[in-house]
């Protein structure tokens, strides 16, 4: 009803894509919507038997799916565009009907078939099985973006929408092709200086990079994951990345996109809790050690707590000190200095000097 508004089109609807396939064998259309979800076969499979029959009508996907190997799939089996369902609905039909133009015009001009817009394709199904944190939204917006001709504002729009730093790198010289603004963010130089910068040049272990962008096999099928690399901002500051990257072919060469996040934030909480629980494991140690130690007078017990105490935890100075009868003062029984292994007693605070700290020994045992 929303095409066929605009007076420029005629639209015939099918239930299913087994009624599509008949009104296709009986007459000429210019150009295939379909849903991805529908009784007997899915969008994909209807893709598949539309291209036997006609390899360059226009086939648009249309549809709520957004599962990523759904659109890898269709545009690996000839999908001129997918687009997904939700949002304002004057706006999602408003494209789909720019899509069916678009897509309608290149057949007519002859150009749907051309190499680079394969190689574009190709490109495309490359950055969208990458990390996750390469949004679906920017995959699928941009391989739609970069299939069009010369429409590079959007296509910059959406490359500089990502949050993770995007790099284009050439596989053989580790030149940075392409850099979005997310990379000048990250590590302090501009678009243009990024782009006078090989990769190892970002990095604090330049060496294993150079190794990882020269001497990797290059398999285009498969996913490369560094989950811990250091590299190095324009000020000098080191930082931990994680990086997600693939092989792919772009215009004659080998080149990989590679995804950067800065992990600092990651790097602290798993330390935490790594100290966490290396502190647990030498509370323990400190337990079954002091538990399991003879010790013939309380004196020797005392020492063997406070040394304990000091070597396992690398502590300087432990102390057992004991309250007063009258509870006015504190008496230190046995002080352990570890620098010097020396124990020494005597001395003590009292409660005219430290008024609140005995309050708080008093309320809080």
């Amino acid at each position: 009803m929303y095409l066929e508004k605009t007076g420029e089109f005629c639209v015939a609807l099918a239930r299913s894509g087994k009624d599509a396939l008949a009104l296709m064998d009986s007459r000429h259309f210019d150009a295939m919507v379909a849903d991805y979800q529908m009784p007997e076969m899915d969008g994909i499979a209807l893709l598949r038997q539309v291209r036997e029959r006609d390899a360059a009508i226009p086939f648009i996907l249309f549809t709520g799916k957004g599962r990523e190997e759904v659109v890898i799939e269709a545009i690996n089996n000839g999908a001129d565009y997918y687009l997904q369902k939700g949002g304002d609905l004057s706006e999602q039909f408003a494209e789909l009907q720019d899509r069916i133009q678009h897509a309608v015009w290149r057949r007519n001009a002859g150009v749907a078939g051309t190499r680079h817009t394969e190689e574009l394709q190709a490109a495309y199904g490359q950055l969208s099985a990458a990390d996750a944190a390469l949004r679906e939204n920017y995959r699928i917006l941009l391989n739609q973006q970069m299939t069009l001709q010369g429409n590079e504002e959007k296509y910059r729009n959406l490359f500089d929408a990502e949050s993770d730093a995007i790099l284009l790198i050439d596989n053989a010289t580790g030149n940075i092709i392409e850099a979005n603004n997310a990379a000048s963010l990250l590590y302090g130089y501009s678009h243009d200086e990024l782009l006078k910068k090989k990769n190892a040049e970002l990095s604090a272990e330049p060496e294993e990079t150079k190794k990882i962008t020269q001497d990797t096999p290059i398999n285009y099928d498969k996913i490369i994951n560094i989950p811990h690399r250091l590299h190095r901002k324009r000020n000098g500051t080191i930082f931990p990345v994680e990086i997600t990257g693939r092989f792919f072919a772009w215009q004659g060469r080998p080149v990989h996109i590679a995804a950067i996040r800065d992990v600092t934030g990651r790097h602290a909480a798993e330390q935490s809790i790594k100290h966490k629980k290396e502190r647990a494991v030498r509370y323990q140690k400190a337990l079954v050690q002091l538990a399991t130690t003879d010790a013939p007078t309380l004196r020797n017990a005392l020492n063997r707590i406070t040394e304990t105490g000091a070597d396992i935890f690398g502590i300087e100075r432990v102390g057992i000190w004991f309250m007063s009868a009258e509870g006015d003062s504190l008496l230190c029984n046995d002080l352990y200095i570890r620098s010097r292994q020396v124990h020494e007693a005597g001395g003590g605070i009292h409660a005219s000097d430290c008024p609140r700290y005995f309050t708080a020994l008093s309320q809080t045992r």
